[in-house]
């Protein structure tokens, strides 16, 4: 017990977030917002994670929070899962209050029991259709569809089998009988382990209303909240003018910001950007902007570029980050999220993009339909649907009046409906958090 931490003494108990991987995008853009928001009202906030090179970052990202790193080895897999983490929670039992857990990892059910038996509050972040808790897979239904099926993986040149736990999977086929019958004997168990802690829960917090639903219907409607990511409001609003003020205008570019990964659809965006009509396009550009995390992908993406856009009309860009992203959001006269029916979740960027009021084109996936308002503050279209995507580009190119009232119909939906304010509220009267910022 020696070596493992005790967190600093403070007069009231403790909200902590345990991160058991690190992005720094999504820690300071979610996470850290959300523990900017709870310590501005006197609650004070601590991150947990292993003690990994990876997450070496947080305490830059947030030098007021104290982070607590634990003695675990890097592994694969959930890193928390490991003595040292329980350990800690047990040392640290009477100073904490709240525990934030995100996604379905292993170490989940038992720091939910853990925290339940000292009265504590456990609130659960679900991403997409709900990570891997099977009961908000089902939406009401009898068997989640991975039950029946095994994921193909999507490439530019076509469809490949991958593995059967693929994060990349935009396609299944059936399974065999054997592998049905052997997921049908493992399922009660796995259900119940991987269910124990939303019904733990004080509260459950969803990106997209169709898993508030799903999750309602198995009973559990009264502690779900629909909490789409957070935009910066202030934040936003002093980047904006500071770029205002140095001249940034929009310019004839079609801006997509992402991972390069199959899941986000670059290759059906630049399909589609080489079927616009050649008088519509002319003067446009193509910007592709994001990490590299898929190598082969990446190389076959250029290739296809190559063969379909031999004039430079479009732009790799592999990373922008802080105003300069931000910048690039500014100049863009129209921004695209084509998820493919792979993708899910509610993406940062579309909800960045819109509230620097940008014209935004996206897919019936995930979270964009909400995030757009089912239309009305945005262009969807079907994923993978090329063809579809190139007319919708086609009409928002040669009509900038329609790309003004959309974006400015989207900027005022992210800064109405996305701020911090708006979505943490509830949650926090829920938790018996405070409210009001302390006078």
């Amino acid at each position: 017990m020696n070596n493992i931490p005790l967190l600093p003494a403070t007069s009231a108990r403790y909200f902590l977030i345990v991160i058991d991987y690190y992005r720094p995008e999504y820690v300071r853009k979610n996470l850290g917002l959300v523990a900017e928001w709870i310590a501005r009202r006197g609650v004070p906030v601590a991150f947990v994670t292993n003690a990994t090179e990876a997450n070496e970052g947080i305490a830059e990202v947030h030098p007021g929070v104290p982070l607590v790193r634990l003695p675990i080895p890097p592994r694969g897999g959930a890193p928390l899962h490991h003595p040292a983490y329980y350990r800690f929670l047990w040392r640290n039992r009477r100073a904490i209050r709240w525990v934030w857990l995100y996604r379905a990892r292993r170490y989940v059910p038992l720091t939910a029991m853990l925290v339940k038996l000292r009265r504590g509050k456990v609130l659960i972040k679900l991403d997409g259709e709900g990570g891997a808790y099977p009961l908000s897979r089902l939406m009401g239904a009898m068997l989640p569809s991975r039950w029946l099926t095994r994921s193909r993986r999507v490439t530019p040149q076509g469809p490949a089998v991958s593995g059967e736990h693929s994060h990349t999977a935009d396609h299944r086929r059936p399974l065999s009988l054997a592998h049905r019958l052997s997921r049908l004997f493992r399922w009660p168990f796995h259900w119940a382990v991987a269910d124990l802690p939303l019904f733990l829960a004080d509260a459950i917090l969803c990106e997209e209303p169709a898993l508030v639903q799903g999750l309602a219907r198995c009973g559990l409607g009264a502690r779900c909240f629909l909490f789409p990511n957070p935009v910066p409001v202030e934040e936003m609003a002093e980047v904006e003018a500071r770029l205002r003020a140095t001249g940034v205008v929009r310019q004839k570019v079609v801006l997509s910001v992402g991972r390069v990964i199959p899941e986000k659809g670059f290759d059906d965006l630049v399909r589609a950007f080489a079927l616009v009509p050649a008088e519509r396009r002319a003067g446009w550009r193509l910007r592709i902007v994001g990490p590299v995390q898929d190598a082969a992908y990446y190389a076959s993406l250029r290739r296809l570029t190559g063969e379909l856009l031999p004039d430079g009309s479009v732009e790799f860009v592999t990373g922008l980050y802080g105003d300069d992203l931000y910048r690039a959001y500014m100049e863009a006269g129209i921004f695209v999220m084509a998820y493919t029916s792979g993708g899910g979740g509610q993406p940062n960027v579309v909800t960045e993009a819109m509230a620097l009021g940008c014209t935004i084109v996206g897919t019936t996936v995930g979270g964009i339909p909400f995030e757009l308002d089912h239309g009305r503050c945005g262009r969807l279209v079907p994923p993978e649907a090329p063809a579809e995507l190139a007319m919708a580009l086609s009409e928002l190119m040669v009509d900038a009046r329609m790309r003004k009232a959309v974006g400015t119909a989207a900027r005022q939906r992210a800064l109405r409906e996305f701020s911090l304010e708006h979505t943490m509220a509830p949650v926090a009267t829920r938790l018996g958090l405070p409210t009001e910022t302390p006078r």
